[in-house]
């Protein structure tokens, strides 16, 4: 499938439906999608080609979702919405809303990470001290929910240096696996869909 291919080859459809939660029509109908957001058919959907879909264009988190989707090709783009489809196994979908989360992709959702979405939601309503303690209470709540005792943190001195705390306290973060304890019983399948 080259960069600025019109249309997908059977061998194409075939490899990309087996890597996805996709069918084949469903596939077929996405490229349509694709193309028509492909303005200048480069053969990847950038930043302004995303913001030009009207239904995020009222979404709060559209900085977060373009950040996630900037740049990718076809086979990504599946892959990446291949977790909003019906038959997408859970934990494809825990993975991500996982990354979503975790916006600076170190394998941990920080409270600065936190901090940065719940500030895309909450804009300028909350002042930084009230947003950090919903924040702390968030992690601790998730980390309690998972079965962690809701101590281990990010060494001050390392959160000193990201800018995220004040000097000698730690940060909150949440693992992979405690993240998704956290979410055992949230329906993400009721919260990731995507009509096709």
């Amino acid at each position: 499938m080259g960069a600025n291919s019109s249309t997908l080859l059977d061998d194409d459809v075939s490899e990309i439906v087996a890597s996805s939660s996709f069918t084949r029509a469903e596939i077929e109908r996405l490229y349509a999608r694709f193309q028509k957001l492909d303005r200048n058919g480069s053969g990847t959907v950038d930043a302004a080609e995303f913001l030009m879909i009207p239904e995020l264009a009222m979404n709060p988190l559209v900085p977060r979702i373009v950040e996630i989707f900037d740049g990718v090709n076809f086979a990504q783009f599946v892959q990446l919405l291949s977790a909003f489809g019906p038959k997408a196994p859970r934990d494809a979908k825990l993975a991500f809303v996982f990354r979503f989360y975790d916006v600076d992709g170190d394998g941990v959702i920080s409270e600065r990470d936190v901090m940065h979405v719940f500030r895309l939601l909450v804009g300028e309503n909350l002042d930084e001290e009230a947003l950090e303690r919903i924040v702390r209470q968030t992690i601790r709540d998730m980390r309690a929910a998972c079965g962690t005792d809701g101590a281990r943190a990010v060494e001050g001195r390392a959160a000193e240096a990201e800018g995220a705390a004040a000097p000698n306290r730690e940060l909150l973060q949440l693992t992979r696996e405690e993240f998704a304890r956290a979410l055992d019983s949230v329906d993400v399948d009721a919260l990731l869909q995507v009509s096709i």
